[in-house]
């Protein structure tokens, strides 16, 4: 962890990310899988930092439900895939990802954050259709 945020504070965030993702999948792979939601955090957060806002996304969506019994870390988890989401310029990508954002609120059903992604997902629509 130490050596990731050294990466990032010293600019090299190719170097960060490798790290990242390293430790995302040496802890998935382990034995400890309550660790697991953790490490993908890490991960999403250095791609946001490193402008992959669209892995972020996928990233921290695929942690809200793995903090099981814990609802203010799953909505944590989604409102982070969602303002990465926020960041994602390219409309079909948006729209794309807008999905994975809804499946990461999905067990928070009265979270405001669902309606605001369904909004711009019907806006992203339009923009698509009018070409």
């Amino acid at each position: 962890m130490a050596e990731i945020a050294r990466s990032l504070r010293a600019g090299d965030g190719e170097r960060a990310m490798t790290l990242a993702a390293a430790l995302d999948a040496t802890v998935e792979a382990g034995t400890d899988q309550r660790a697991v939601p953790a490490a993908r955090e890490v991960h999403a957060y250095v791609a946001l930092m490193t402008d992959r806002p669209g892995l972020a996304v996928e990233l921290y969506a695929d942690a809200a439900p793995a903090w099981v019994g814990r609802p203010e870390e799953t909505a944590r988890m989604a409102r982070n895939a969602h303002y990465s989401w926020l960041r994602v310029a390219e409309p079909r990508s948006a729209y794309d990802l807008g999905e994975v954002v809804l499946r990461a609120y999905a067990t928070l059903p009265d979270d405001p954050g669902r309606e605001a992604v369904r909004d711009r997902m019907r806006a992203l629509r339009s923009r698509l259709s009018d070409g």
